[in-house]
């Protein structure tokens, strides 16, 4: 059996776990590296060694050599390499998802489709077919213990009916998995391997021609419901291919109209997104339009203000003006004046330089005249009037020279205060020039602030005239685009209405044939359960045959017990004769031995005639009870 089997425990069993268990080399690198599994967005998970370790993460260096950097939540344990391809991960000492994983994809890989978990099988579709259904592995599994073999459906299947025949409970098995996982082919296996167990259970033989007769009728039994059986398990696996296929189709349908469905959802949440964004720049639009019209304002509040300040400085510059000009004129009336007063300076200037020459000249005939008196003085008395007449014209000069003395300090003292008034008028003048300057630069300032001011309003104006023109030209360009748009968007939503409602009725001819395919799987689920009902009522004459055969194997024992009776009751007779016969004498030998004879023909005859007569009985009684089945209905 294990030469048989070596093709088949090659996918049951893994060939190379026993070395990396007894390995100490793998055991010794995984302990120096302190392997770990670290996340890997194309694998899942890879191997790597902890190269440093930080208060929350870990250096990690893969298998491929590169370094990187693992928060201490994302990296999870790994197991040493005693467990690798173990069978049942219950077994783990990291039991996580990256080991589990990991076992799974090395058992795979290695041509184990069976794990177990604890209590469930964890099944691997191969996608090909593997040696592993034949009848040497079910015997290989029948009456073991999980334990005992390889993980297989053919261990959870026995372990479910051995729990059957022992508890004498109704027992399940669960086969989950999404689309393509092979349920189905497993659930076939399941069948395969109760209905190999239950037929080999039940061929038990025995010698008699009645219990022949009843086995025969059983096996055929047997044989007619496991015909009826399989027939049905046809019927039911085309029905179920059948809706299967259909309710693939279907589901394909549906999935493709659901697809249908959510792109133009999609579409139309597109075009939702597209008119609110739309909506949102004409709100973006409306409110810049705002604050531009609000600029405006502004603006023209700022010109007005700037006008009004032009106004003011136009008055102030026109006031300006006119002191300017008053102070002008009052300029030259005091430039006239003191134009006036330094030519009557000039001509009383004029009067003392005359009035000194005529002192002089006075002076000068004084000291002649002084002199002329002297000279003469001896002439007094001829000159003693002339004399007076000179002292007198000395006194008249010397009185005009007094006059003109005080003429000129008259004079003098008038200068003094005309120069005053030329000094004062002068500072003045220096003060007006002064303040004209200042009233010019003011004028000049304020000229070329209202230059500028003027400016800058023709460039607002200008600026915001071209910012009104850019943006009521691009508000009307996104006008005309919204309004496009959302003439398309009524155009898509229009369309993606009418497919809805196409996808709608498709949806609900899905759902009618949905229905259709469920009341066809219930009314298969109905013929199923009568089916189930006709294979109870058929275990049910089953039984009352195996009850029947067990009441004619008890009448056949008793049959051979009365049969043992008889011979030993004809032994007992033959003994007899045999001590009869010699007790008589020896010359009725003859006599004697035809008596003999006759007597045990007579015991042999009424022994054997017995012994039919039991045997008769009993077949009567067989051919009864059979008749009496067949009048039941049970074969």
């Amino acid at each position: 059996m294990a030469s048989e089997l070596t093709p088949e425990l090659k996918y049951l069993k893994p060939q190379d776990s026993k070395n990396m268990v007894n390995d100490p080399a793998a055991q010794a690198d995984w302990t120096a590296k302190r392997y770990v599994w670290c996340p890997d967005d194309a694998e899942g998970f890879v191997r790597g060694s902890v190269k440093e370790e930080g208060v929350d993460f870990y250096v990690c260096e893969l298998d491929s050599g590169k370094r990187m950097k693992f928060s201490k939540d994302d990296v999870q344990k790994m197991n040493p390499p005693k467990f690798t391809k173990v069978e049942d991960m219950a077994e783990l000492t990291c039991l996580n998802e990256a080991s589990v994983l990991h076992n799974l994809k090395d058992r795979y890989y290695s041509g184990l489709i069976y794990t177990y978990s604890g209590l469930f099988c964890v099944v691997v579709n191969p996608y090909r077919k593997l040696p592993i259904y034949t009848e040497n592995v079910i015997d290989l599994y029948k009456g073991k213990k999980r334990h005992e073999v390889p993980p297989h459906v053919f261990a959870i299947t026995d372990q479910a009916y051995r729990n059957m025949l022992q508890d004498r409970e109704d027992q399940s098995i669960l086969c989950t998995g999404e689309s393509g996982a092979g349920k189905t082919e497993n659930t076939k296996k399941v069948i395969q391997y109760l209905a190999y167990v239950a037929s080999s259970a039940r061929t038990t033989r025995t010698s008699t021609s009645s219990l022949q007769v009843t086995e025969d009728a059983k096996l055929r039994l047997e044989v007619n419901m496991q015909a009826q059986k399989a027939q049905f398990e046809r019927d039911l696996q085309n029905a179920n291919e059948q809706n299967e296929e259909r309710m693939r189709t279907l589901m394909k349908q549906v999935r493709e109209m659901e697809a249908e469905l959510e792109e133009e959802r999609k579409k139309a949440a597109a075009a939702n997104n597209a008119k609110k964004k739309i909506e949102s720049d004409l709100k973006t639009l409306e409110q810049q339009l705002d604050i531009a019209n609000k600029q405006k304002e502004d603006a023209q509040k700022q010109s007005r203000k700037f006008q009004a300040q032009l106004r003011d400085v136009m008055v102030e510059l026109e006031e300006l003006r006119r002191e300017r000009e008053e102070s002008g004129g009052s300029a030259k009336e005091t430039v006239r004046k003191l134009k006036a007063v330094e030519a009557e300076l000039l001509h009383m200037q004029e009067e003392l330089e005359i009035a000194e020459r005529a002192r002089r000249i006075a002076e000068q005939e004084r000291n002649e005249l002084q002199s002329e008196l002297d000279g003469v003085t001896s002439g007094k008395s001829v000159w003693g009037e002339e004399k007076r007449r000179f002292e007198a014209r000395i006194q008249e000069l010397e009185d005009e020279l007094e006059e003109a003395q005080t003429s000129s300090e008259i004079t003098s003292e008038s200068s003094r205060r005309l120069a005053l008034q030329v000094e004062q008028l002068t500072t003045e003048l220096n003060t007006e020039k002064s303040r004209a300057q200042k009233v010019e630069s003011a004028r000049q300032l304020l000229e070329r602030q209202n230059k500028e001011l003027r400016a800058k309003l023709e460039e607002a104006e200008a600026s915001s005239q071209m910012k009104y023109k850019a943006s009521i030209t691009s508000l009307e360009s996104k006008v005309a685009n919204m309004q496009k748009d959302l003439e398309a968007e009524s155009k898509a939503r229009a369309t993606a209405v009418r497919s809805a409602q196409r996808l709608d009725k498709k949806l609900r001819e899905s759902q009618v044939q949905v229905e259709e395919t469920r009341r066809q799987v219930d009314q298969f689920k109905s013929e199923a359960d009568q089916a189930n009902a006709r294979t109870r009522q058929l275990r049910k004459q089953l039984e009352e045959t195996d009850e029947e055969l067990d009441r004619t194997r008890a009448k056949n024992r008793r049959a051979q017990r009365e049969l043992e009776e008889a011979n030993e009751a004809m032994q007992t007779l033959q003994r007899e004769v045999v001590v009869r016969n010699t007790s008589r004498t020896s010359a009725s030998t003859r006599v004697g031995r035809r008596f003999q004879g006759g007597m045990s023909g007579d015991s042999i005859d009424s022994s054997g005639s017995t012994i039919g007569t039991i045997i008769d009985e009993e077949e009567t009684n067989g051919d009864k009870t059979l008749a009496e089945e067949k009048k039941d209905g049970s074969p």
